[in-house]
């Protein structure tokens, strides 16, 4: 059973309320042996959870589980793995004590959402933009897994990943955010689920306020852009759409990209398609609106008339006269 503050007072109250024999098992932890002769009842457990309540005003954050009764003291040690096992059902509901259920935990995290996160925050940290609605999906993976109670070993190994991989492209933002956190830390200093919830989701709003602020340095406002859409190319790269992803008016960041490009927005993103159209049409065996597809086209009639503009010949017969020199 697991408790951070005032532990004498919850020492107290199970001697008051159980007198059972109280076990030390660690700086924060604490075994309670009940005797087969006088087990701790349904009613016990109510009346103790009640108490719980009381305690919990007063700050203490306790986690504790129960084992099944055995008939021998040679199962001591299962027992207690079992009540510890259980006692991590207090990420979801702290301040109780768990009841041990061999199909504990046996739901499975959601790994291919957790990834795409990761994903999502990775990519913006690296573009300089964050997708805000990251922040929807971080709530949804979180209340997905209050709903299957599924191992919070599992959130907290998603976060320990995450500051990992952060660590990794933008060292400068973790320093400065101060969340260098190991696995074990972070077990110490989120005990809950809506605590460890609130340090991811404040980490994306401190990361998206740091990008509106670097917002204001117009060079590095630009070459974001310019990196997002050599990134991007094939999504929908409006001015509308960047301009309000990179939190700038759409004609201020028309004007400014003209002035330090030389060459007007629409007619960069034009211009990064057709080189990598050229490219695919020359090293693959894809068709003429399978490219135009890749490269952001929908339409293959206006890609190859964009094309066609652009390189004075035909996709097709571009194609087919390079491959012939």
């Amino acid at each position: 059973m697991f408790f951070e503050k005032e532990y004498d007072k919850l020492f107290s109250n199970f001697r008051q309320n159980l007198s059972r024999v109280v076990i030390p098992y660690g700086s924060q932890e604490l075994v309670i042996i009940q005797m087969i002769t006088n087990p701790l009842s349904n009613g016990d457990i109510r009346e103790f959870n009640q108490s719980l309540n009381i305690i919990q005003k007063e700050r203490v954050v306790f986690q504790g589980g129960s084992s099944p009764v055995e008939s021998s003291a040679k199962y001591l040690d299962r027992m207690i793995k079992q009540s510890i096992h259980t006692s991590k059902l207090g990420f979801y509901e702290a301040n109780k004590l768990h009841v041990f259920s061999y199909n504990d935990f046996e739901n499975h995290f959601d790994e291919l959402l957790a990834n795409n996160i990761l994903k999502v925050i990775i990519r913006g940290l690296k573009l300089g933009v964050i997708d805000e609605h990251v922040k929807v999906d971080m709530i949804a993976l979180f209340d997905l897994s209050t709903q299957k109670l599924v191992d919070p070993i599992n959130l907290y190994d998603f976060t320990f990943k995450l500051i990992n991989s952060m660590e990794q492209v933008s060292p400068k933002v973790v320093h400065e955010l101060q969340i260098n956190y190991s696995s074990e830390s972070l077990q110490k200093e989120f005990r809950t689920v809506e605590e460890l919830q609130t340090f991811l989701l404040k980490i994306i709003d401190e990361i998206i306020s740091m990008q509106k602020a670097d917002a204001n340095d117009q060079i590095k406002l630009l070459e974001r852009v310019k990196n997002y859409i050599d990134s991007n190319y094939f999504e929908d790269v409006s001015l509308q759409k960047i301009s309000k992803m990179f939190y700038i008016d759409k004609y201020q960041l028309s004007k400014l990209y003209k002035e330090h490009f030389s060459l007007n927005y629409w007619s960069y993103v034009t211009k990064v398609r057709m080189e990598k159209s050229s490219e695919l049409l020359l090293n693959t065996d894809l068709k003429v609106h399978q490219v135009a597809i890749k490269v952001g086209y929908l339409d293959d009639s206006h890609f190859s008339q964009v094309f066609k503009k652009y390189y004075g010949i035909s996709p097709g017969k571009y194609a087919k006269a390079k491959r012939n020199e």
